[in-house]
């Protein structure tokens, strides 16, 4: 309806709500007959339409109508609900009803307002179809442009307030809002209900395209007949709120609809079959999404919005992926290898012409025309000839089942391999007209196919026939990919990998580089790589693995699709004389050669790095010299040798991480790397020792190596680690005073280690171990063990000898195997660590080894733990020290010995005590430490005040004994110091205690020494006491040993 026409038609309605009469019949008398009213009801009934229109003004201008109105009402009522959704017709119905309510003004508006409004109510239930969903919203979107015309035209304008109570609590019991407009709820109603189907979707839409007004805020030309000032501003946030939720739910219906279809190849490739339990869902998901992204693309457009963002083929399609081989060939992009072989697979003969030309032509086929096509078919081998018997197998009239089972026979029997392609092209180009032939002879392939996965049998030439079928693209995806997947799952299964091999020879690349198999292709490839990586499978199969990788991924004939930098004329000349030429040049020269390198070229410092990190590219032989090289070096070159070293440990545990068969030659040159640079004086021995250490605990439980517990990095078959700890120990040159405290025991643990694999070792390995154990230079009195206990109880042995620890070690010193517990398992342990660490704090080196790295510059990974360890063993070293001093000393006294080691003792728990207490402060938070401090404070001033109160008392001082040493001794030692020289003399009396006697006269004081009795009960308590602090202070230093603390 027009503005002009609405704003009219609003002005007399809102007169006539205001009782002011806007019908005028003149003088003319109304017709009251029943005919004249009756008929009026009945053109009513038959509808409102723009045919009838005048009719119904004249009637109304005429018939009397007031004896009738309530049928007029009802009638007016379903007029309304029946009107068609078009233009003219609503138009038509306002001018009806807008007379009406001139004539009849709240007594015919009110009551239509409220039946008109039950058509709103929403069903209870859902619907049975989705036909009588649509026909019900297409009803509610009419009446719903009908009840809004009506608003704008002055007549259904009225408040909630008006309306019967009934009809309001019948229709919205709980969800209308007084204080909002009639129209804003009918709408909130309306498009709320049942938001998640997306039919609600279609009156929204519709509704924004027929009223735009209410959704633009700068056209003020309906402000004079909306009757509600905040229902423009409502109606906008409402729709607002709609529209998001209408893109957010057309995302999230995408992605769950492309996850079922995810699923559904997914199940299908798992199982193999054809799979509909997550079609049925899509398929029912598939409507409500189309409603809801047909109605975002009209909102997008309606209010200049940008659309929902979905996920399509496209744009996964258009992803880079990165390639699993970075050295592939440029012609992976190409689907086939050539033009020609393009062209045999995708372009296939037009039967169309010449099966109307066989129609057309009735003729009888001739006796011997099967025979006479069978001879020639076994003799074609062109693709000419092949595409010429499929026009002739039809212009022959040799068409019938008979036929057909003759071909299925003959395609199952022939033996002859090389025309498997012609066959099936010949297959493939009468696909569509002979579909009953191609899908027999696949169902017959793929069931044999699928006999040959889990058996010993295999038939190539199925499997060929079958891959050139995929080739025409006659073979369902999830059914290539179903057997793919089932072969590389059971690869262990007999011939499963050399039928893998097969299909990957025919079909590896057309599967990779085609745009529908890809994706699918891609995840077989990464399921291969992870198979090749399996450690229960043999060498043989592992090979075979890596076959199919570089079948699917062939490299590259021209530069491995790699940019290789181009070397300097001077990186060629180190790479030379490094790899090549060293046992050939003094060491002198070459360090001196490398001295003159350009050092500021980073390239340069790059190419020697790579050089001094890669032994295993540098002959066996020449490592010594590489590390005689390094030693030259590095008082120039201090931070080149340390990456080296850095590098070269890095190395070392990446090869026990990754434990891969195919770097062991690498792993063996860099451990004798390592040797050869703790021989050239680079590195020290507690460095060596530990990376030893390290190669024999790595992957057990705590770091022990257990007969009875499995390591999947080093199983109880391999003996590569044996030969990497022999291969360190047999080139040991230089042996220093550390090496020798520390191989023993290191040797024996090696020998512990090796009883933990399988017995007997190979007849190799056994010559290594005689070789290690028997050389004299590593340890002259080392004696093997016989077995395994005797072997276990030799380390319980050593642990003994190790003070620090003999607190842990059990009674029993012969174990077998099943008695192994978790106490043996940390007293080994810790044997191991205390030393590692027993290396660090000796200083009787020798002179060469001045120049040596610091073990802390090149090995960071040290523990936080081992500073228990750390603390433990200085404590043993100390010791040692003292007896080592004490042994060589003239004098005879134990007691100053005795009292020298207290004082030691004493220092000690003094410093572990300061330690916990600064870690101690370290714990504590701000407002931990201001409380501290102010009770501090406090306490100083109490002590203060009381200083103060007792400045005025006397003491007497005749009567304080005060012992001279915060100590009882042992040995109970009387001591006598004499006032003059302060000499300490030394008393063999075991019954008496020396004290201090302080006296004071005037301002001198004097103290003069007393010899007490231990009889006396003063001097027993003072012993009492001293003892009870004794040991207060040994717990004191338990507790503190036993935390870890920085």
């Amino acid at each position: 309806m027009e503005n002009g026409r609405r704003l009219e038609l609003y002005g007399l309605n809102s007169k006539a709500w205001m009782d002011i009469d806007q019908f005028s019949s003149g003088n003319k008398k109304l017709d009251s007959s029943i005919k004249r009213n009756t008929g009026f009801i009945k053109k009513l009934k038959l509808g409102i339409t723009k045919e009838n229109l005048p009719s119904l003004v004249k009637d109304l201008s005429e018939v009397l109508l007031s004896k009738y109105l309530s049928e007029i009402i009802i009638t007016s009522n379903e007029a309304l609900s029946n009107l068609n959704n078009k233009n003219d017709d609503i138009i038509a119905a306002v001018e009806v009803i807008s007379i009406l309510h001139q004539r009849f003004k709240s007594q015919f508006s009110e009551k239509l307002f409220e039946l008109f409004l039950s058509n709103f109510t929403n069903p209870s239930t859902e619907l049975d179809n989705e036909k009588d969903e649509l026909t019900r919203i297409s009803k509610i979107n009419c009446n719903l442009r009908i009840f809004t015309e009506l608003y704008l035209v002055g007549i259904f304008s009225l408040k909630v307030d008006s309306i019967s109570k009934i009809i309001f609590h019948l229709f919205y019991p709980k969800k209308m809002v007084k204080k909002d407009a009639i129209l804003f709820s009918l709408l909130k109603e309306i498009l709320n209900h049942r938001f998640r189907t997306g039919y609600s979707t279609i009156i929204a839409t519709s509704y924004c395209k027929k009223f735009p007004t209410f959704f633009n805020s700068d056209d003020k030309s309906w402000d004079s007949i909306i009757s509600d000032p905040d229902l423009k501003n409502s109606i906008q946030m409402l729709f607002k709120i709609f529209v998001e939720a209408a893109f957010t739910r057309t995302v999230d219906m995408n992605k769950k609809l492309r996850k079922l279809l995810r699923e559904h190849k997914k199940c299908q490739i798992r199982t193999g079959k054809v799979r509909d339990e997550y079609i049925d869902e899509y398929d029912e998901l598939l409507p409500c999404f189309e409603r809801f992204n047909s109605a975002s693309l009209a909102f997008a457009l309606i209010f200049n919005l940008e659309g929902p963002v979905l996920e399509s083929d496209d744009a996964e399609a258009s992803k880079e992926v990165t390639p699993m081989i970075t050295n592939q060939s440029d012609s992976t992009n190409q689907i086939f290898d050539n033009e020609d072989t393009r062209r045999f697979y995708e372009a296939l003969p037009d039967l169309t012409d010449t099966l109307e030309q066989a129609k057309g032509d009735q003729r009888e086929p001739l006796k011997d025309a099967v025979d006479e096509f069978m001879d020639r078919l076994i003799i074609a081998d062109t693709k000419d000839s092949i595409d010429q018997l499929c026009h002739d197998y039809w212009l022959n009239h040799i068409d019938n089942k008979a036929t057909r089972k003759r071909l299925l026979k003959f395609f199952i029997e022939t033996q002859d391999w090389s025309k498997l392609n012609l066959y099936a092209r010949f297959v493939a180009a009468n696909k569509d007209h002979m579909p009953d032939l191609s899908t027999q002879l696949v169902n017959y392939l793929d069931t044999g196919f699928s006999s040959q996965l889990h058996s010993d049998r295999i038939n190539f030439k199925n499997i060929i026939f079958f891959s050139q079928f995929v080739k025409f693209n006659m073979v369902p995806q999830f059914m290539i990919f179903h057997k793919i997947r089932t072969l590389i799952i059971n690869l262990q299964v007999p011939n499963n990998i050399e039928i893998l091999t097969v299909l990957f020879e025919n079909l590896g690349k057309l599967l990779i580089n085609h745009p529908q198999s890809k994706e699918n292709m891609e995840k077989m490839m990464s399921l291969v790589r992870e198979k090749s990586k399996d450690r229960q499978i043999n060498m043989n199969l592992k090979s075979a693995v890596n076959n199919l990788i570089t079948l699917v991924y062939p490299p590259s004939i021209k530069s491995l699709n790699t940019e290789k930098r181009e070397l300097s004329g001077e990186e060629m000349f180190y790479i030379t004389l490094i790899r090549k030429e060293l046992h050939n040049v003094s060491v002198k020269l070459v360090t001196k050669l490398i001295k003159k390198a350009s050092w500021k070229d980073e390239n340069v410092v790059a190419t020697l790095l790579s050089l001094f990190t890669e032994p295993e590219k540098v002959h066996y032989q020449s490592l010594p010299v590489l590390s005689k090289i390094l030693a030259e070096l590095y008082s120039q070159r201090k931070n080149f040798v340390v990456k080296i070293v850095d590098q070269l440990l890095y190395e070392i545990d990446l090869g026990l991480e990754t434990d891969n068969y195919e770097n062991n030659v690498s792993r063996i040159a860099s451990i004798r790397y390592l040797t050869e640079l703790y021989n050239a004086s680079i590195i020290k021995s507690d460095l060596l020792m530990q990376t030893l250490y390290s190669i024999l605990r790595y992957g057990y439980p705590q770091g022990l190596p257990n007969p009875l517990i499995k390591n999947a990095v080093d199983l109880k078959d391999n003996y590569f680690r044996i030969q990497l700890v022999s291969t360190s120990l047999l080139n040991i040159e230089r042996i220093t005073q550390d090496l020798q405290k520390s191989m023993p025991k290191f040797l024996r643990f090696f020998e512990f280690y090796t009883f933990c694999k399988d017995q007997p070792v190979p007849v190799e390995t056994e010559f290594r171990l005689s070789n290690v154990f028997n050389n004299s230079k590593l340890d002259p009195n080392f004696e093997r063990s016989r077995s395994f206990e005797e072997c276990y109880s030799k380390i319980m042995i050593l642990m003994q000898s190790n003070q620090n620890i003999t607190e842990k070690i059990p009674s029993k010193t012969v174990i077998s195997e099943n008695e192994i517990g978790t106490e043996s398992e940390d007293d080994i342990l810790d044997y191991s660590e205390s030393d590692e660490s027993n290396c660090d704090d000796d200083d009787d080196d020798e002179l060469d080894e001045e120049s040596d790295l610091s073990s802390n510059e090149l090995d960071n990974r040290a523990s936080i733990n081992d500073t228990d360890d750390n603390l433990s063993d200085s404590s043993k070293d100390d010791d040692d020290s003292y007896e080592s001093s004490s042994s060589d000393s003239d004098s005879d006294s134990d007691d100053d010995d005795d009292d020298d080691f207290k004082d030691i003792e004493a220092d000690r728990d003094i410093e572990k005590k300061r330690i916990y207490e600064e870690y101690q402060e370290r714990l504590k938070g701000d407002d931990e430490t201001k409380i501290e401090q102010e009770l501090e404070k406090q306490f100083q001033i109490l002590m203060q005040e009381s200083v103060d109160s007792r400045k005025n008392e006397r003491v007497a001082t005749n009567n304080i004994p005060i012992i001279t040493n915060g100590r009882v001794f042992s040995k109970q030692t009387l001591l006598s110091k004499s006032n003059n020289d302060g000499n300490v003399s030394e008393s063999k009396t075991s019954n008496k205690v020396q004290f201090s006697f302080l006296t004071k006269a005037g301002k001198k004081t004097q103290f003069r020494t007393l010899v007490l009795p231990t009889d006396v009960k003063f001097v027993s308590n003072v012993l009492k006491n001293e003892e009870k602090l004794k040991n207060e202070r040994e717990k004191i230093k338990n507790i503190v040993l036993q935390r870890a603390y920085e």
